[in-house]
């Protein structure tokens, strides 16, 4: 079984197209890893103000807390 044609002109043709595939299919992956990358990149400062925002709501349920619990012995 023969991968290409016998005639040169054709399976020149073939050869071509099927390193032109493997080009395409190599700058797709890259593509996908640096979209990948971008991406990452540009999360992290949402990963910080998610952070933030939960040590926000801790400290000021933290804050709750020792207020009721001011009021409650100062009234005793």
């Amino acid at each position: 079984m023969c991968l290409y044609a016998q005639t040169p002109a054709r399976r020149n043709r073939q050869v071509l197209v099927d390193l032109i595939a493997v080009a395409l299919i190599v700058l797709t992956v890259w593509a996908a890893f640096f979209v990948r990358d971008m991406i990452m990149l540009l999360a992290e400062p949402g990963r910080k103000v998610e952070s933030s925002g939960d040590g926000l709501a801790e400290e000021l349920g933290n804050a709750g807390t020792r207020r009721r619990t001011y009021r409650s012995s100062a009234t005793s």
